[in-house]
């Protein structure tokens, strides 16, 4: 094609894309004039400043734009807490409505189009004007809404663009949500509890007792931003249980209240003279404070209800009493209790203090951890990941604050010592048993506050060199092996490969009847870690004596092969039935394996048949 018919062809595409433009704009325009046409009022709803609603049945509603421009209700009392959107939606909605077409004159008979007795009536003043909108029933179609202003002719209007949007109910709209802005996450939570109780019974007040209405000592969790860590600043400053306030400062950023007592006749019915406790929350949007009174739970709500009250409107409601769940039960609660609150990426060496057995691991460049006291080549990375696992979960009950408990700790039993990269001095966390509770110890956290951890928890981080030496038993690819010789229980068993099958050369007057029970013995010990290890003092002196199980496991690789074991398997470990005592047959190291291997084997072992 020559460039004289392209640059032809490419004027015409232009001019058909201009008219196909030009034609489309013209006609959103003329919709826009129609539309203009036939909207019943010439104001925007910024305009509007004051609204009345009456539904058939119901108390009217009404409200006002206050000069500031938010909105207040006049009926059916001014206490109540308007929901600003709504209002502002309604009076646009109402604003932009459209009379599609004139049905009937004003002499017409009322009744056949419903606004003989109108299912609403809107009631709106500008300042400059006011009008009166009725509605009656739906036109056939249901799309539209016969209706009249001021008395007018019969009219069309939109079923969901105008009746629907004005035909508000007072729980539409009055403020139903616990926070200015539900979309703003919190950002400081404050929590106190009210004493609600007179004299100790049977005496009278001390100077010591509380007054009724007096709180307790307030529980302060804030953070910088929705994407900061939460901190407790009191009533000690910490890092907070991001688990325990982000499901807190969830449930109050999206609670619903319901079931609103406009005018209550004693808040001492609902338990709010005095309250049982008080909550001031901050948003991170910067709206004013929300202060929240908590009274009693409704023993007649089948669904759980709290009543609350806000400061500042009289009105009592109810909130989902689940809320109660998430309170903090001591001053402490929201405190994060775990020893080590820090990130595991971040540490460069553990320091195990102990007058018997300490060691060392160090993490070398490339982030693997090597033991480096005792020094040894072995270091297990699946040991250490469940050591750091561990550290990392363990947590108190609560922090402990009298002095001759955090004294004992002076003198710990044994310490672990945690260096940072980014940090110029490493932390210590120390451990004693609680002298006042055997069954726990007293411990420090890396923020340095003493709390009480149970001594099960203490248990899994002490730990021994040999806690990290490798484990591993057996480690080699499946598809490798090609020689298994396994003696079970007395017996011997040699299988073989060859040409991608499996074989049993012995015993010879045996056969090998499913090449699946193989599979589940390369399954078993291909990648087979022990449990633990064990002291060879404290063995019992029949552990090997006589193994109940002997396999060697034999890899080809490009024509080479190498054998790896025996691995032999012994006697149960006492007192624990699922656990057995184990070693290579070229190591004088001891293991603790799982009872299950013993019988895989003697499952895989049900399909070798007599000839």
């Amino acid at each position: 094609m020559s460039a004289r018919k392209t640059l032809l062809m490419a004027g015409v595409f232009l001019a058909a894309l201009c008219v196909y433009l030009g034609l489309n704009a013209y006609r959103s325009h003329e919709h826009a004039a129609r539309i203009a046409s036939k909207r019943l009022f010439s104001f925007d709803g910024a305009a509007v400043r004051r609204l009345e609603i009456q539904r058939p049945g119901e108390p009217p509603l009404a409200g006002e734009r206050t000069e500031q421009g938010s909105w207040r209700f006049l009926k059916p009392q001014p206490t109540i807490r308007p929901f600003p959107y709504l209002w502002n939606r309604m009076a646009e909605r109402l604003a932009e409505s459209v009379a599609e077409r004139t049905i009937a004159e004003p002499q017409a008979d009322m009744a056949q189009y419903g606004l003989d007795a109108p299912s609403l009536t809107v009631l709106a003043d500008t300042g400059t004007e006011s009008f009166t909108l009725q509605f009656g029933a739906q036109d056939p179609t249901q799309q539209f809404r016969y209706a009249r202003l001021n008395n007018g002719p019969v009219i069309l209007v939109g079923e969901k663009s105008t009746y629907f949007e004005v035909n508000r109910s007072l729980d539409d709209l009055r403020h139903r949500f616990l926070m200015h802005d539900r979309e703003a996450p919190l950002v400081r939570i404050e929590f106190a509890r009210v004493w609600t109780g007179a004299a100790p019974q049977g005496g009278e007040a001390s100077e010591s007792t509380p007054k009724p209405g007096e709180e307790s000592v307030a529980v302060i969790v804030a953070r910088e931003t929705p994407d900061t860590p939460w901190e407790v600043l009191s009533p000690v400053k910490a890092p907070a249980d991001a688990q325990a306030v982000g499901a807190l400062a969830e449930a109050l950023q999206y609670g619903v209240c319901r079931d609103f007592i406009d005018s209550p006749s004693a808040l001492s019915d609902y338990g709010l003279e005095p309250p049982q406790a008080r909550l001031t929350l901050r948003d991170a949007k910067g709206n004013p404070p929300v202060t929240i009174f908590l009274g009693n739970i409704d023993p007649k709500d089948n669904k759980g209800g709290i009543f609350v009250r806000w400061s500042e409107y009289p009105c009592v409601f109810k909130i989902n009493s689940d809320l109660f769940s998430l309170l903090p039960s001591t001053p402490d609660a929201f405190c994060d209790l775990r020893l080590f609150t820090q990130q595991a990426r971040e540490l460069t060496r553990i320091r195990y203090l102990s007058e018997h057995n300490p060691w060392t691991l160090q993490r070398d460049e490339n982030q693997a951890w090597h033991m480096t006291e005792p020094a040894a080549e072995d270091a297990d990375d699946f040991a250490v990941s469940e050591y750091l696992s561990a550290l990392k979960s363990v947590k108190g009950t609560a922090l402990v604050y009298d002095t001759p408990s955090r004294e004992a700790l002076e003198q710990p039993e044994f310490q672990i010592e945690l260096a940072y990269g980014s940090a110029a001095e490493p932390v210590r966390l120390r451990f004693r048993r609680d002298p006042q509770a055997e069954v726990y110890y007293l411990a420090t956290q890396d923020t340095g506050h003493v709390v009480r951890v149970p001594t099960a928890q203490v248990e899994r981080l002490i730990a021994t060199p040999d806690t990290f030496r490798s484990r591993r038993l057996f480690s080699m690819p499946q598809e490798r092996i090609v020689r298994i010789d396994l003696v079970f229980e007395g017996k011997g068993y040699l299988f073989e490969k060859a040409a991608g099958a499996w074989t049993l050369s012995e015993p010879a007057d045996y056969q090998l009847t499913n090449q699946s029970d193989v599979q589940n013995l390369l399954d078993t010990f291909c990648n087979l870690r022990a449990s633990q290890r064990s002291r060879s003092q404290t063995l019992p002196t029949d552990a090997m004596a006589k193994p109940v199980l002997q396999i060697t496991l034999t890899e080809e690789d490009n024509g080479t092969r190498k054998s790896h074991g025996a691995l032999l398997v012994g006697a149960p470990v006492p007192n624990t039935a699922n656990l057995r005592f184990a070693r290579r047959q070229d190591s004088d190291d001891i293991f603790v394996v799982s009872q299950e291997i013993v019988e895989r084997v003697r499952e895989a072992l049900r399909g070798v048949k007599p000839r």
